[in-house]
C-alpha cells in the first residue's frame, strides 16, 4: 500500500468524494453559516468533517511540509498557513 497525497477533493458545492470511493458523502446546509480555522491541520481531516457539518473553513496552521502539501491537494480552497503555530498572527490567517 502506498500513500497519495490528495485523497479525499470536492467534486461540487454539494457533495465530496474520497478518490477510489464509490460513497458521495452530503454537505450539510446550516441556516446560518458557521466559519472555523483548522490549527494542526494535517491533511485536513476535521476539515472534511466541518465541511461535511457545514461549517465554512477560511484557513489552517501545520509545521509539517509534507501534511501541507497533502492538506492543499485535499483542500485547495482554504488557505494553509506552513509555520510553526507559536508564530502565526491571527490577522494572516483572515487575509
Amino acid at each position: 500500500m502506498t500513500w497519495t497525497p490528495g485523497l479525499v477533493k470536492d467534486i461540487g458545492p454539494d457533495f465530496v468524494a474520497g478518490s477510489g470511493s464509490p460513497f458521495l458523502c452530503p454537505i450539510v446546509r446550516m441556516k446560518k453559516k458557521y466559519t472555523a480555522i483548522d490549527l494542526f491541520s494535517g491533511c485536513g481531516g476535521l476539515t472534511l468533517g466541518l465541511k461535511l457539518a457545514g461549517f465554512k473553513v477560511l484557513a489552517a496552521v501545520e509545521n509539517d511540509a509534507l501534511a501541507v502539501e497533502t492538506y492543499k491537494a485535499n483542500h485547495p480552497q482554504v488557505v494553509v498557513c506552513h509555520d510553526d503555530i507559536r508564530d502565526v498572527q491571527a490577522a494572516s490567517l483572515r487575509n
